[in-house]
């Protein structure tokens, strides 16, 4: 089944240095789009890839931002899990905690985990689990 990862760019040398050389990446259907000049939302973006997708051809889709780094091949995972499925590197779940006046105090958790830094790489911090 064809992997599509879909990237709205506003930094076109960061897309290349985390998405278009990526190996990991190297038999999958790359779909920028540039998004600098139009500044378009991201769910405008990533909606109207859906709208036009053809869907008598299978696929996975792969929503990422443009500093997103794969350090494996999204194959290997992909093809070990259900279809039935929506999934992503992290989540947050919410959990009803306690009830106030103004009807209720939600607490969420996270769900995955992801590796964030500044552009550079540096400060580089984990989250979720």
């Amino acid at each position: 089944m064809e992997i599509y990862v879909i990237t709205v760019v506003r930094d076109w040398k960061m897309y290349n240095k985390c998405i278009s050389t990526n190996q990991n990446l190297k038999n999958c259907i790359l779909q920028p789009y540039e998004n600098l000049r139009i500044n378009e939302r991201l769910p405008t973006i990533y909606n109207r890839f859906l709208n036009e997708y053809n869907y008598d051809n299978q696929a996975w889709f792969i929503f990422c931002h443009e500093d997103f780094q794969f350090y494996e091949k999204p194959v290997d995972f992909l093809e070990k899990v259900s279809e039935n499925f929506i999934y992503g590197p992290i989540g947050a779940v919410l959990e009803k905690t306690q009830s106030h006046i103004l009807g209720g105090l939600w607490i969420s958790k996270l769900l995955g985990e992801i590796e964030e830094s500044d552009k550079a790489g540096n400060n580089v911090r984990f989250f979720g689990s």
